[in-house]
């Protein structure tokens, strides 16, 4: 992994074993950590992904499920695009940012309460199934790659070797085994994820450290972002969020002359 992430493949590279251990660092521990609290959580609670009674369409999950799907299917056809055309370090690169930004750092992070509910409810089922189908996915992809932990995530997960499933990108010949994408969805959480480096700022920059809750946030304009207000609220710690259309409300003009200029 570390040698195909390292530079392109017809450009010579120097060995570096820090190299090695801040890709098994960054991207193996990552995912297997992921891996873990999907298993360990699956164990206590008795998920069964083969049981479809339990299965929710993705159309009825929750926006963050259905995001982190539509997320994993825009990378893979971009994995798969990149392959066909050699690009093996690009094409790794994006998978290692999907599995560590999107999935670990946002939607793992973003889904643990979930999790933490002791009884079993169609929301956390479909929490379960969207982190098993996120990881298989995964695997498949990186197995060529990276043959070993993927084959063992992947038995682990689906009972059978990666090596021997299909290629989750469908061709003319092979029905895509993957989630419908909504680019739609896609940007309206790239909004709300700049919102909250935004959000994180504003805190910094007036002293209000982010263990402290505020009581009300603005949104000051920008599209409806309405459906994500709960995660937002919560990744800012502000008991109540609300957009707000006034911008002169939040601003202060102020006409200073030049003096350099005069």
């Amino acid at each position: 992994w570390y040698m195909t992430t390292q530079s392109a493949p017809w450009l010579p590279t120097n060995f570096d074993p820090n190299g090695v251990r801040e890709s098994y660092g960054k991207m193996f521990l990552t995912l297997w950590n992921v891996y873990r609290f999907h298993a360990d959580y699956a164990v206590l609670d008795g998920f069964d992904a083969d049981n479809s009674s339990n299965l929710s369409p993705i159309s009825e999950r929750s926006p963050l499920d259905r995001w982190i799907l539509s997320k994993m299917s825009t990378m893979a056809k971009e994995f798969h695009r990149q392959f066909v055309e050699w690009d093996f370090h690009k094409a790794c690169r994006d998978l290692e940012a999907f599995v560590v930004n999107d999935l670990s750092n946002w939607y793992v992070r973003r889904s643990r309460r979930r999790l933490w509910d002791e009884s079993v409810n169609s929301d956390k089922q479909a929490c379960q199934h969207t982190l098993h189908e996120v990881l298989v996915i995964v695997c498949r992809l990186m197995g060529p790659v990276a043959p070993f932990i993927s084959d063992s995530i992947h038995r682990d997960l689906s009972g059978f070797s990666v090596h021997l499933a299909d290629w989750p990108v469908g061709s003319l010949l092979v029905e895509s085994s993957l989630p419908p994408q909504d680019s739609t969805l896609e940007k309206t959480m790239d909004i709300v994820r700049r919102l909250a480096e935004t959000g994180r700022r504003v805190r910094i920059d007036s002293v209000r450290r982010q263990r402290l809750p505020c009581r009300e946030g603005w949104i000051v304009g920008g599209p409806d972002i309405s459906d994500f207000h709960e995660i937002l609220a919560e990744e800012l710690n502000v008991e109540h969020l609300t957009t707000e259309e006034d911008l002169d409300r939040f601003q202060r003009i102020e006409i200073a002359p030049n003096r350099k200029s005069l």
